[in-house]
């Protein structure tokens, strides 16, 4: 049986793909004061069962609040095989040392899950997780994109860059929409143009081939797969004296590149707060 505690937007995204990939996982519940509708073929709960196993419980809830719900999960005598938790900012140690009996994986998703193209950050301690349970949440997650298994002193910079991030990509969206619609085209076409623009981008970056000349290690094969640097493909596009140079100098006189590091260093101590 598998549990979640909260089902607001992240947790509703995690349930659909795990209804998604289907499996043999017995039931599903929910636990949600706050949930207002049904969901076809998960069981809500208004209380928790008292004495209840599950195999992994789900917690997705704000990161203050998370203590408290394992504690009164525990209380009322219910355990878990494996709590996942997407709460940003509190760490393994957080929890491990609050219920040391328990075994926890720190999962970082963002909202691209919903179009299979999310990224994920995972980790765990290896002296409490089993290999079945990392490789359950890292195969649930990898059915909805990418997953990093990563050290947990890098979760803070992927919840800034990959979990925020979509907020931060939307605004870049937005401004060069704008531009496009200072010049004349009609807004909802430049939104449209923009963001295609933009997914096509990401594509041919990360289907490029840096032709083994990438600087990054000696391994012939390992280079031959990776991605060739943006800053190469931005030099294709860019011919001396044209309207692309002509941008990029604007961009960098204003600063962006250097708004877009501190836009990551601000969101990763906004991160260590919670």
């Amino acid at each position: 049986m598998i549990l979640f505690i909260g089902c607001g937007k992240m947790g509703r995204i995690i349930l659909n793909g795990l209804l998604a990939v289907g499996g043999d996982y017995g039931e599903i519940f929910v636990y949600d004061p706050n949930l207002t509708t049904s969901i076809e073929k998960v069981n809500a709960l208004k209380k928790i069962p008292s004495g209840t196993r599950f195999a992994y419980v789900f917690l997705c809830v704000k990161p203050h609040l998370i203590l408290t719900v394992i504690g009164d999960f525990q209380k009322a005598g219910n355990t878990a095989g494996c709590f996942v938790s997407i709460a940003a900012g509190v760490t393994l140690s957080d929890l491990q040392s609050s219920f040391p009996e328990s075994k926890f994986i720190r999962v970082m998703p963002n909202i691209l899950l919903q179009v299979k193209e999310g990224v994920t950050g995972v980790c765990y301690d290896a002296d409490f997780v089993d290999d079945m349970d990392v490789d359950f949440v890292t195969k649930l997650f990898a059915q909805m994109g990418l997953v990093k298994v990563i050290p947990e002193r890098l979760m803070d910079v992927l919840t800034a860059t990959c979990s925020s991030g979509p907020a931060f990509i939307l605004l870049l969206i937005e401004g060069l929409a704008d531009g496009a619609c200072l010049q004349g085209m009609p807004k909802r076409d430049a939104i449209e143009c923009v963001a295609k623009t933009m997914l096509g981008t990401a594509k041919l970056l990360l289907e490029s081939d840096c032709d083994g000349d990438c600087g990054g290690g000696s391994n012939a094969e390992s280079i031959a797969k990776e991605p060739k640097h943006p800053a190469q493909l931005r030099d294709d596009v860019c011919t001396p004296g044209g309207c692309t140079i002509a941008g990029i100098a604007s961009l960098e006189r204003n600063r962006v590149r250097g708004s877009l590091i501190d836009c990551i260093e601000a969101s990763v101590k906004a991160c260590k707060k919670e």
